[in-house]
């Protein structure tokens, strides 16, 4: 299955791409905000799951065999959930972004893949590609996994505070 998990997702784009690809599995994992709209859709290859333990929200995401995060340009939010991405990379599952700035200061082209923001044929054709392409799809799950691994460490992190606080 494909997993669409959190809040201030663009269900609507990952709903639609995922009806153009019947014989692919969708899961969308939302929070409050998302149920009034989708807890009683039934669409056939779609399931939705809302306000699951933090436990199993990590183990959908490590037994995906993708993770999509589309998001729209919403507005200053205070976090879109850039932690499920880290969480998909160290799990070694692939990530497809809406090409949007929320994570193109964390993850290049050359680790992650991205589609046009809003376009359900762009989603659907890229989830094609990737599911398709297993070597680069590979390639790219290893130079994320090396990128985040270096550059979300404990000391990085600290060497970044420390400059911050002494400026």
């Amino acid at each position: 299955y494909i997993v669409c998990p959190g809040n201030h997702r663009d269900i609507d784009t990952f709903v639609h791409a995922i009806k153009m690809l019947p014989n692919i599995k969708g899961i969308v994992i939302g929070g409050d905000g998302d149920k009034p709209k989708w807890e009683h859709k039934k669409i056939d290859n779609v399931e939705f799951k809302f306000n699951i333990p933090y436990t199993e929200y990590r183990q959908f995401i490590a037994n995906a065999k993708l993770l999509v995060f589309p998001v729209t340009k919403a507005g200053p939010l205070r976090s879109l959930g850039q932690i499920t991405i880290l969480h998909a990379i160290i799990f070694g599952v692939p990530v497809l972004s809406a090409n949007m700035f929320y994570l193109k200061d964390y993850f290049s082209i050359d680790e992650i893949w991205y589609y046009k923001s809003g376009d359900a044929k762009s989603l659907a054709d890229t989830i094609k590609l990737i599911l398709k392409n297993k070597i680069i799809t590979k390639l790219k799950v290893q130079r994320a996994k090396q990128s985040c691994l270096k550059k979300f460490t404990i000391e990085k992190y600290l060497d970044n505070l420390t400059s911050v606080c002494t400026k």
